[in-house]
């Protein structure tokens, strides 16, 4: 409604090639990630104007295996 579309998305993948970093380039891990996220779009004049996107960073890093698992209490 409005001027505001809001779009509930998930992104199912595998790491197949290069994953450019702030820190340097990561090789292929053949990982595969499951990511739940939400876009949002502005529309002016039947122009998409706005392109906002949302996901998990955390959850990806993790199904990446770039995050260590948390110690059990």
């Amino acid at each position: 409604e409005g001027d505001t579309v809001v779009t509930e998305m998930r992104f199912i993948g595998t790491q197949t090639a290069p994953l450019a970093t702030p820190q340097g380039v990561l090789p292929p891990s053949g990982r595969r990630v499951d990511l739940p996220g939400c876009v949002l779009h502005t529309i002016t004049d039947g122009r998409i104007t706005q392109h906002v996107g949302y996901y998990d960073q955390m959850l990806f890093l993790s199904q990446l295996g770039l995050v260590p698992e948390p110690a059990n209490a």
